[in-house]
């Protein structure tokens, strides 16, 4: 039976010589990348490959990862771009606090009972909460905040961030499509 994955993040760049990887993820998947042995990357044709993590250095919003010695350099070399990949039931387990705002990108957002609300464009984190930007049908845009209150469930496989009643909480910005 194989494992299923699901994206947690990309290599950004690398260092052959010293065998690094520089991987950008939200802090929560470096927090669950800490103490694992391997890392697991996905290329363009879905072929997914392990790595043996030696260190971990979690940096702001990156980590630099060090892979053993039997990783050969050119290996390294062509792992520049390679999407870093999660067994998809531990994504599943994590709740609004523990997701980066930016990582549902590209989400659908709907409520409850099904309604459409829009399309998460982006997001960002602030001191106290993430807070997605959500284009609505109708051109406008609004900005919500990533708390337990506003959200029910993300359903990583759908794609889709379920929503409780909004309106106490939302933002709206109708002057344009995307806010600046």
């Amino acid at each position: 039976m194989t494992q299923e994955f699901t994206d947690a993040g990309f290599v950004r760049s690398v260092n052959p010589a010293r065998r690094e990887l520089r991987v950008e993820a939200a802090a929560g998947v470096i927090a669950k990348l800490e103490g694992r042995p391997w890392l697991h990357l996905r290329d363009a044709t879905g072929e997914v490959m392990r790595c043996k993590i030696v260190k971990l250095s979690p940096q702001r919003g990156f980590a630099i990862v060090t892979v053993a010695a039997g990783v050969p350099r050119d290996t390294v070399a062509r792992l520049k771009g390679r999407r870093i990949v999660l067994p998809a039931d531990e994504m599943k387990e994590r709740g609004a606090r523990e997701v980066d705002a930016a990582e549902l990108a590209g989400m659908t957002v709907v409520g409850v009972n099904g309604p459409l609300i829009g399309e998460v464009v982006s997001g960002f984190e602030t001191k106290a909460n993430g807070v997605l930007e959500v284009l609505r049908p109708d051109g406008g845009s609004l900005l919500l905040p990533l708390v337990p209150e506003v959200i029910e469930e993300i359903n990583w496989d759908a794609k889709k961030v379920v929503v409780h009643d909004i309106a106490p909480f939302a933002v709206e910005h109708d002057s344009g499509p995307r806010l600046t």
